[in-house]
């Protein structure tokens, strides 16, 4: 799709949320409760690489998507320098976006885009720490204007802040007597139901 077929479904004025090439806009609930949990945001959102655009304007957000892409940003502010990573998974949309910082302080940006109608697009954007306060501030910006609580919301999602110490490669390095006698284990149980 070229950005001329959809220049004219795109949202007046500015994203409310810029992550690199994706744009985000927040324009009122289509689903308010009251404890905020379940509060969906129309978020149309839109993907723009080189020639290349992808225009979602069905799409939304929950607000504990905003609470979680913000916590994962000021977690990895806060923890400059010392690897993190977080993704966000927006589940009332075709996109998934994994943030990872490195020691240096670059921050690599994955963004997936999968629908049953029109396929499957990577991305990867390259940005640094000085981005993150705009878009804190800019995820601010929304909870404020929708007045959504962030105490008010009970944690969701896929969205866990991690550090790359590669946590889980660590725990089967270090027990991995233990898995492969689970292992053997089970080998053992499938070659005994199989000759019976």
């Amino acid at each position: 799709m070229y950005f001329s077929d959809i220049e004219d479904e795109i949202p007046e004025g500015n994203p409310s949320i810029q992550i690199g090439p994706l744009s985000i806009w927040i324009s009122g609930f289509t689903v308010n409760d009251q404890a905020y949990a379940y509060s969906v945001l129309n978020a149309p959102f839109l993907l723009k690489i080189r020639q290349v655009v992808v225009f979602s304007p069905e799409s939304e957000i929950f607000a504990y998507e905003l609470k979680n892409l913000k916590e994962g940003f000021v977690d990895m502010h806060k923890n400059a320098g010392t690897g993190r990573s977080f993704e966000v998974t927006f589940m009332a949309s075709e996109f998934d976006i994994k943030f990872t910082s490195n020691q240096l302080g670059h921050i690599k940006t994955e963004i997936k885009y999968s629908s049953r109608d029109e396929g499957y697009l990577r991305s990867e954007y390259n940005m640094d720490q000085s981005y993150l306060p705009e878009i804190i501030k800019a995820v601010n910006s929304v909870q404020h204007k929708y007045e959504i609580d962030d105490s008010k919301i009970v944690q969701q999602g896929a969205t866990e802040v991690k550090s790359e110490t590669k946590g889980t490669i660590n725990i089967l390095k270090k027990f991995w007597p233990l898995w492969l006698l689970i292992g053997i284990t089970l080998i053992k149980i499938v070659a005994y139901q199989v000759r019976w």
